[in-house]
């Protein structure tokens, strides 16, 4: 979840220098649904491996596994989905409000 969060800040200093700045708001824009594409699968991937994982651990258990422990790691597995998600709709707010405000 650590890329998540550095690309969801890169995004929002990306976002702010252009507020900043006003080089150019097309390529920012591109730049931003590029990334913003990007980390919401880097959520789904993390969330992937995270269920490979839990399934591993589970098959070398032997006997049965408790419920709890079963729904806490499959809760566990959606929080880089959720937070890929997260970024994925500020990156793109931030690219509704870029191609809202006037150019120069």
């Amino acid at each position: 979840m650590a890329p998540i969060l550095l690309i969801f800040i890169l995004c929002t200093v990306m976002f702010v220098r252009e507020l900043l700045q006003k080089n150019n708001k097309e390529k920012t824009s591109k730049l931003l649904i590029s990334i913003s594409v990007f980390v919401l699968v880097w959520g789904l991937c993390g969330q992937i491996l995270g269920l490979i994982e839990g399934f591993d651990a589970l098959g070398d258990v032997q006997g049965s596994v408790a419920p709890a422990m079963l729904y806490g790691g499959l809760k566990f597995t959606f929080l880089p989905t959720l937070f890929g998600m997260v970024a994925f709709l500020f990156a793109r707010l931030y690219v509704i409000v870029l191609q809202w405000l006037p150019s120069k």
